[in-house]
Parts: C-alpha cells; sequence; structure tokens
C-alpha cells in the first residue's frame, strides 16, 4: 500500500522505481507452499506490487501500481512463493483501471484488472483462482482477515522480503477508521481497514496491490496507508465486494462480447464446440441475428416474433439488424426480414450481471412459416424445470473451435446434459452469478459446449425452446458447463409482450 497520506497519495507510473513508495508486510510470518496460490508479483525488472488471479486469462491489482504504465512494460511472476526466483513469468496484454479512479477523494476505487497473454497455469498448489466475494457485501468490525506480500520486513526498510510474507490482522470500524484518518485522507465506502491498536503489524512499501483474503475470498486489495504499522493508524484497503458487477463486466463480458459490438467482431462471439451438421428440416425456428455478417442466433416464436439474448442487442437500434431464417447456411439461402422493434427484458443485468439475459423481436410482416424450413417453436410450461441429466439440444453458427477460426457454413447441433444447478453455480462462483433464471448444461469432461458467435441461440428439449445461449467461462472448458437463459421463468413476460 501506498503509506504516505493526502496530497503525498499522488502515485505514479515510477512506483516500481522507488521502493520508499511501495507498500510491505510488517510483523508477519513466512507463507505455506499451497496456501496463496493466487499470489503474483507485478514487476518491471523486479518486484514492485502485488497482484491475485481471478481466472485463467485476468489478475487483480491496485491501480496506483499501474496508472500511467503501459502492459508491455510490466510482467506477472505467479507459483512461487520467492518472489525473485522459480514461478512463471506471464506478458500482459491489457491493463483497466477502474474509471473513477482518484474520484472524488484521493486514491479512492484503487482496483486495476490485468489481462495476461495466453493463460494462466491453474488448478495446481502453486497457482490457482481465488475466488471473488458477492457484490456489495461487507466484513463485520473484528473479522480477521489476511494479508500477503513480499513488502520490506521493517519501516522504511532497504530490501523486500525474499519469502512471502503473511499476516493476520483484525477490520476496524470504518467510522473508528476515518476519525483517525481525518487531517490525512477520506476513507470512502469503497475501502476498509484493518489493524492492532498497538501496531507492530500491518501492509506496507511493496505490498502495494496485493491480497487481502478473508474465508478463501479476495476481499481487498492492499492500497494505502500513514506509514507502516504505527499504533492507532490501520492499513486501508480496497473493499473488493463493492467492484463485483465492475469486474464480471470487464472480464466475463470481454470474454464473451457481452456487449452492443458483439455482431460487429466474430473473434468475441458465443459457438457450437463438439457438434455435428444439423439437418434440414430439424430446426425450422433458427434464425441468424446480423448486421451485415451472422452474430447471434435467435428463433422463430410467433408469426412476428422472435426470441434471443439480451446481451446481442444491448443498445442496438432495431434498423441496424436484420433476421435471416429458413436456411443451414447463415450466409446464403432463406429470406432476410427487417426488425421494427426490439424488447430488452426490463431487469436485464439485475441484480447481477447477465441475469434475465432475454430479449424479443418483432419483424415488419410476418415470417414465412409452416415449411420444412421456416416455423414456430413451442414454449414451455412457466415456471417448468428441466432434471440434472436430462440431454437437451443447442444449435448454432458459432466457431468450431474455442476462441478462433470462422463460423461453420452449415448449422451445427450438439446435445449436452442438463447440470445441477448449485453445481454450476460453485464451479462459477468466481466468475459470475448462476441465478434461477438460468440453466447450465455440458459435459464434465469438456469438449461439447455454445461459445461466441451462438449467443441468443435456442436450446430444445421434447420440440420446445427450454433455453438461450447466454454465457460461460470460455468454451468447452471441463467442469465449467454454458449457462443458458431459462425460457419458462419468462413465460408471462413473453406473453405481456407478444401475446404468444
Amino acid at each position: 500500500m501506498i503509506k504516505i497520506v493526502a496530497i503525498l497519495l499522488v502515485v505514479s507510473a515510477g512506483i516500481l522505481a522507488d521502493p520508499v513508495l511501495k507498500p510491505q508486510i510488517i510483523g508477519g510470518t513466512d507463507a505455506k507452499r499451497g496456501d496463496n496460490p493466487h499470489m503474483c508479483s507485478l514487476r518491471s525488472t523486479r518486484h514492485g506490487c502485488g497482484a491475485s488471479i481471478i481466472s485463467a486469462n485476468w489478475a487483480v491489482t491496485a491501480a496506483h501500481c499501474v496508472e500511467g504504465v503501459a502492459p508491455s512494460a510490466r510482467t506477472l511472476r505467479c507459483g512461487t512463493l520467492v518472489a525473485e526466483q522459480g514461478g512463471k513469468d506471464y506478458k500482459i496484454a491489457q491493463i483497466i483501471i477502474h474509471p473513477d479512479y482518484d474520484t472524488p477523494t484521493m486514491i479512492n476505487n484503487d482496483i486495476a484488472l490485468l489481462k495476461i497473454e495466453g493463460a494462466f497455469d491453474l488448478g495446481t498448489q502453486d497457482s490457482d483462482i481465488i475466488k471473488l466475494p458477492v457484490q456489495d457485501s461487507d466484513l463485520a468490525t473484528d473479522a480477521v482477515v489476511t494479508v500477503t506480500g513480499w513488502g520490506h520486513l521493517v519501516n522504511g526498510g532497504p530490501a523486500n522480503s525474499v519469502n512471502l510474507q503473511t499476516l493476520d490482522v483484525p477490520v476496524v470500524g470504518r467510522a473508528d477508521c476515518t476519525e483517525k484518518y481525518k487531517s490525512f485522507n477520506p476513507v470512502t465506502t469503497a475501502m476498509f481497514c484493518a489493524g492492532l491498536p498497538d501496531g507492530g503489524v500491518d501492509a506496507c512499501q511493496n505490498d502495494s496491490g496485493g491480497p487481502v483474503k478473508y474465508n478463501g475470498e479476495l476481499v481487498g486489495i492492499v492500497s494505502w496507508g500513514r506509514q507502516c504499522a504505527l499504533p492507532n493508524y490501520p492499513g486501508v484497503y480496497v473493499r473488493v465486494a463493492l467492484f463485483r458487477n465492475w469486474i464480471t463486466q470487464n472480464t466475463v463480458f470481454i470474454l464473451l462480447v457481452i456487449s452492443a459490438t458483439t455482431l460487429a467482431d466474430p473473434v468475441l462471439k458465443p459457438q457450437i464446440i463438439g457438434g455435428t451438421d444439423a439437418k434440414r428440416g430439424d430446426n425450422p425456428h433458427m434464425c441468424s441475428l446480423r448486421s451485415t455478417r451472422h452474430g447471434c442466433g435467435a428463433s422463430i416464436i410467433s408469426a412476428k416474433w422472435a426470441i434471443t439474448a439480451a446481451h446481442c442487442v444491448e443498445g442496438v437500434a432495431p434498423s441496424a439488424r436484420t433476421l435471416r431464417c429458413g436456411t443451414l447456411l447463415h450466409e446464403q439461402g432463406g429470406k432476410d426480414y427487417t426488425i421494427s422493434e426490439m424488447i430488452m427484458h426490463p431487469d436485464y443485468d439485475k441484480p447481477t450481471i447477465i441475469n434475465n439475459d432475454i430479449a424479443l423481436l418483432k419483424i415488419n410482416g410476418e415470417f414465412d412459416i409452416g415449411i420444412p424450413d421456416s416455423d414456430i417453436i413451442k414454449l414451455p410450461t412457466k415456471g417448468s424445470e428441466l432434471s440434472p441429466g436430462t440431454i437437451v439440444t443447442v444449435t448454432g453458427w458459432g466457431y468450431l473451435v474455442n476462441g478462433g477460426g470462422s463460423s461453420p457454413a452449415t448449422l451445427q447441433t450438439v446435445d449436452v446434459p442438463v447440470v445441477d444447478r448449485g453445481y454450476c453455480a460453485e464451479r462459477n462462483n468466481h466468475v459470475a452469478p448462476v441465478t434461477n433464471a438460468m440453466f447450465c448444461a455440458g459435459v464434465p469432461e469438456g469438449g461439447k459446449d455454445a461459445c461466441q458467435n451462438d449467443s441468443g441461440g435456442p436450446v430444445k428439449y421434447n420440440g420446445e425452446l427450454v433455453g438461450i445461449v447466454s454465457w460461460g467461462k470460455q468454451c468447452a472448458l471441463p467442469d465449467y458447463p454454458g449457462v443458458y437463459a431459462r425460457v419458462s421463468v419468462f413465460r408471462d413476460w413473453i406473453k405481456q409482450n407478444t401475446g404468444v
């Protein structure tokens, strides 16, 4: 954390060059192997700040550690207890600083995301993901949290610790902490404080950006304080729970292309992996939602209405999209329909990211229906639920391999079993919440899934549209099933808006 205050809290790109300005663990002990596999060293030529792995491609740190820094000027070293040896180095492809960093007070919203080139080695004793807390959750006063880092071992000391250090400190009430710091710097709701009244244990220079853990979750990030380990001046940490949705928007969403630009960049949109060519007449409800090319799937539900994922049309004007229906080949054949109206679910993205991911599309004129290539799909009964193990069918024109290539010429189809919601929620706990408005499907070993460019497409069971392709952690990963909008939850809403 930056152990200076008020106007001296101006942290710049020079932070890694001047150890006097970087926050250290004082009063801690050597960390044990396997206790902190999420821990990374953010470095130029040497250790400068801490960071934590939160997904296969992303880490999180303090904004003041990377302010004014180009991604190419830093690397992450992860998977070691010794910052200057061992582990594996990763190049950084992208840095995202919170847009309200330093607003409205100095060192506020002190959080940044780091996307690496490639993926972290995960699932080992030395390198793994740390879970994130629930949005807006708060820590009780006196809850004991754990701080880790490679900072100096004494206040203002000359060198970093060789071995990763860890210490336990109790949370201090925000009002009490605010009072202590009132003449130095504001303590906002985006922060929390932890430390002992007598001082002697604290994070300090070169610990900035490092993790604060509670109950196995990343609840805080080392940020700032008045010098290090002083009596009556607890350390101040970023309250990660306040930024939970922002993190998801910038990591899950970037991976899935959940934005108005999904139709513009095929490299970033949800594909069928492990499927086969669909047969004529099996999916006459299937449409391609497109700008100049295929972007998302959609399904015909009446003579005038189709249904898709809300994230496929967020921020998009009806005139900017068309529907191509009645063909197995999205780039030829079929018939194009202009769209007159788009209705996104009013609670899309509420109360959690990518929740209620459903939208209705009304066309000008009517669909050609009642023929082998173009027809309506039935909707499920309100509130109906699929049992775990039920085999559902997903269709789409997305990529055939994870993360690249081109869309297949022919519509693809894949059969996958429904997965227990509780298990799916646990697997995706660090990615995004799995709500009652969703269900999951996939095989444990991976290899079959929907992904980029399949978003909005249909999931069928017993001839009914039970789901809509929504999101997932990358594509076809083992133990990470795809997540789909549960259409039966929205049955009344669909009827109110379409009469269907």
